[in-house]
């Protein structure tokens, strides 16, 4: 199912774009631990080279670590256009603290 793709750039963001933005969604949320339940269900345009990503995941525990019933939640991470190519934003569009791996 491919993402819904929403705001205010949302039909400037190529297929190719697309793709390239899903590909690195599945390396960051391996590299970072995220048990991704699949390719990204979301992507929001805020720029033409801005994008938040939204990862289903798939929790396990409450927040105190205590076990819970599996609940399908989201990783939220941010991801810029940087000479031609899409990387992760570790810092949030500028912010001075890193917005990695936001689950809410």
């Amino acid at each position: 199912m491919p993402p819904q793709i929403t705001g205010p750039y949302a039909s400037r963001l190529s297929p190719a774009d697309v793709a390239e933005i899903k590909t690195l969604a599945a390396n960051y949320c391996a590299r970072s631990d995220i048990h991704a339940l699949g390719p990204p269900h979301r992507l929001t345009v805020k720029r033409l080279d801005y994008v938040i990503v939204d990862v289903p995941i798939l929790a396990r525990f409450d927040v105190d670590n205590t076990p819970a019933d599996p609940q399908v939640l989201s990783s939220t991470f941010n991801v810029k256009k940087r000479r031609g190519h899409w990387v992760v934003d570790d810092f949030g569009s500028g912010s001075q603290h890193p917005g990695k791996g936001v689950i809410y």
